[in-house]
Parts: C-alpha cells; structure tokens; sequence
C-alpha cells in the first residue's frame, strides 16, 4: 500500500532521483522527538502543527479586540478554529471556557462559571430526581458525540446542563453578583463557544448580567456561526442599555497555504519527507478546514507505521491513491451519523433512477446533487433540480421545486433538531441550500456519492 524510499535496509537513490521523485518540501532533520499524536491533533489544541495565522487582516483585528477585552462576538464557518484561536490569544491569561450546548438556563451558566471561578456557593438545590437521573443516563448513550463526530444533540444538551462540572448528584447555586464580581478580582476572560446554542432569552440575560464586569474590562467571548451572528448580535442589548465596549469580528476561512503547513510541519517534527505532490493532495481533500487534515496526515502516517519521531530523515513515496483510502476510511466514520437523513420519512417511498443504474429515494438525490458544490456556497433550488438532470438516467425527469424545497425543509428541520451546528442548511424564504460543515462535504463526497458511482 505504501512505499518508503531511503530507509535504513533499503538501496539508496542518487540524490537527483529523489528529488525529482519526492520533491521533499522540509528536508531539515529534526533534534526534537514526538509521538505521531502530539503532532497531528484533530480533537484538541495542538503545539507542534499549531498555524501562526496572525498575518492575516481579519485575524489581527480580531487578536485586538480579543485582547483589549470587552464583549467580543466572534464568527466564523464550523470547525474552523474559532475557539483555539481564542484560547491561544488569551492563554496567559487562564481563560474560562464555556460550552454554549450546556448553558440552557442563566441558572447554569451561573453555577457552571461558579464552579470554574470556586466561588462560595449559595447553599444546595435539591438533589436529581429520579427523572433526572435516568435523563443522565440516556445521555451517556446520546451524548457522546451525537449523530455526528464532535456533535451533540439537544437532549444530550439539556442533560449535560445538569451534569457539567457537578461531580456528583447535587447542584450547587451561585448568584450573578458574587460571580461578576470574582470575574472583576481575577480577570479572568471568559470564552462561550457555540454561542448560537443557547437560549436566546438566555443570551440576553447573561450580557446584562455580565455588563458591570466587561465594563470593567474583563474580556467575554462568544463564538458562533455566520448565519446566527446578525440575531445573536441585535439581541444582546435591551432598548437603552448598550455594554460599552463591543465588537463583531470575523475568522476567516482557512487559505490552502495554511492548510499545507500543517502537513509540512508535521511531517518534518517527524523526520519524514512526504512529496509536494502528496501534500497538494491532502490539501485539496480537506476543504480548506485544519481538522480534517490533522484527521488525514495522522491516520496517514499510522497507514505508514510511523508511530514517532524517526531515527533519520526518511523519504516516503505515497500515491493519491494510498491518499484517497485514508480518505475513504475517515468519511466511512461519519456513515453512522448521518444514514438517519437518507431514507426512512416521509416521501422517501418513490425511488428515482440514477445514471448509474442505482435507484435511490428524494433525500439521497438530493444530497447527491449537493455533494459537488463547495463548502457555504449557497446554491438555488432550481440549480439542485438541473444537478440532479446531470445524474438521473436520461428518461427520468427529476422532481419539482416544490418537492424538493419541502424535502430539504424536513430534512433541515431534523438536522437542526440533532445537532447544534446543522451539516446542511436551507433558506426556505430565498429559496438556497448549502453545505455547513466540512465533515458533511467529507461523507457527501467519499462515501454517498462513491457508494452510487
């Protein structure tokens, strides 16, 4: 499956061969050593495959205003890095981070933030019922992910907002006032993250409530999505009150360039020399996104046996093809997650015949369709069914508007209803559907529309 050139036992090839073959992007052995998985994170923050992106005009005003502290409404596309940019601007300063899925009262968001700060408690709520407990329970069979890798569904949601930071059965109650003012003391800058999926009677509250203490110059950072931004932003004050220092700053979608130096520093901290070419193509199959590509040169180079640092620079001959199974193998994960939205509702009885040969029902068509549109490129519903007359066999007629607006209605509404931050979204007043997440245009591409090829 793989090949690797120069190793220790194997024929040496004149250095002009090499380079003509492998063409290594970072050839300078590394002193440093590390294990394959402090390297390439895909779930965390890394170190080592960490990307300076402070160069880039919206990533500096963004730093600023970050740093400057205030109330700072950060946005930008999913599972982008919004939240590690954050916490690696604000590291010094021992940031609070905050889970907006959790928080779906201000009495949680209070005893949760409570509890990070130690402050003196209130006294004890009573203990969980039983209804609550088996709620817990339930969550540990949902809440693990959700539907989607690095989701989590609303139940789990409601649930983890009685679980987290507990420890045990009990909830402890905080006030606001003894919060804020233990923020005020300390500093210390607090960061929610998919802000989006907290109430928004709850959103409102919480910024009035953390007023005195932004006004003061402790930093509140809430992320979210572009599309929520406008809603979350307009609905943060009331009518004659306004935090004083505010701002709206855009993180911006990740740059090819950027994407490739994740590859190249990785493999370099590991002493391997991976070819332009290969790196090229890792790049293009994550979609501009640096989770993925974490996700790919990791499972790449345990394809490859490379469990840590080498010994000696090694050069490895690596084919798109041993790409494209790494590939494969990551999107087949996600299947599971996302075979609820394929069949099995309502309308998806009739079948429609592919090019192909394969029949597969409206909802399947319709994510087929989509699958060759890029990422937040929002596309109309007549432009889907003129897709869907380049994949249907030449003497079937594809489904009207009106079908396929009222199937990517319902199939919306039950991704908005598992997951917080929905894969596919659809503006059913302008008539536009596009691709949301990068691990959805992962499975669309490398496991359903393969699957009916």
């Amino acid at each position: 499956m793989f090949n690797i050139g120069m190793g220790k036992n194997q024929e040496k090839k004149p250095l002009k061969e090499i380079a003509q073959v492998t063409r290594p992007s970072l050839i300078v052995p590394t002193l440093l050593s590390y294990e394959v998985e402090e390297v390439f994170v895909p779930r965390g923050i890394p170190d080592v495959t960490l990307i300076d992106r402070s160069a880039h005009p919206k990533l500096g005003q963004a730093r600023k205003h970050i740093k400057s502290g205030g109330l700072v409404s950060l946005y930008g596309d999913s599972k982008s890095g919004k939240t590690v940019l954050c916490l690696k601007v604000l590291e010094k300063h021992n940031p609070i981070l905050l889970h907006g899925p959790h928080i779906q009262t201000e009495a949680e968001f209070w005893r949760i933030i409570g509890n990070k700060l130690n402050v003196p408690s209130l006294g004890i709520a009573s203990r969980s019922s039983s209804e609550e407990q088996e709620r817990e329970r339930e969550a540990q069979v949902v809440g693990g992910g959700g539907p989607f890798p690095g989701s989590i569904t609303r139940r789990a949601a409601e649930t983890f907002a009685h679980r987290e930071d507990k420890g045990i059965a009990s909830t402890f109650n905080y006030g606001p006032h003894e919060v804020v003012e233990q923020l005020r003391d300390s500093r210390r800058p607090v960061v929610i993250d998919d802000f989006h999926a907290v109430p928004k009677d709850v959103q409102q509250g919480i910024i009035m409530r953390m007023k005195p203490a932004i006004d003061f110059g402790v930093t509140l950072v809430v992320v979210s999505i572009p599309e929520e931004i406008g809603d979350i932003v307009s609905g943060l004050t009331r009518p004659g009150e306004a935090v004083a220092r505010s701002a709206k700053v855009e993180s911006p979608l990740w740059e090819p360039d950027e994407i490739r130096q994740i590859a190249e520093k990785g493999f370099a901290a590991l002493n391997m020399r991976v070819s332009k070419i290969a790196i090229d193509t890792l790049t293009r199959r994550a979609y501009r996104n640096p989770l993925l590509m974490q996700d790919f040169c990791l499972n790449l180079c345990f394809g490859l046996g490379v469990e840590r640092t080498l010994s000696e620079p090694t050069d490895f001959e690596i084919s798109a093809a041993d790409i494209d199974r790494v590939v494969a193998g990551i999107a087949a994960q996600y299947e599971p997650g996302y075979r609820a939205y394929l069949g099995s509702t309502e309308g998806a009885a009739k079948k429609w015949r592919l090019a192909t040969g394969h029949e597969v029902n409206l909802y399947v068509l319709i994510l087929l369709s989509l699958s060759g549109i890029a990422i937040n490129s929002p596309v109309r519903v007549i432009r889907i069914r003129e897709r869907m007359e380049n994949i249907l066999d030449r003497h079937v007629n594809p489904p009207n508007e009106g079908n396929i607006t009222q199937a990517l209605s319902k199939m919306t509404e039950r991704m908005n209803l598992d997951d917080q931050e929905a894969p596919l979204r659809f503006d059913a007043t302008r008539h536009l559907a596009y691709i949301a997440h990068p691990f959805f245009k992962l499975f669309l591409v490398w496991n359903l529309a393969k699957k009916y090829s």
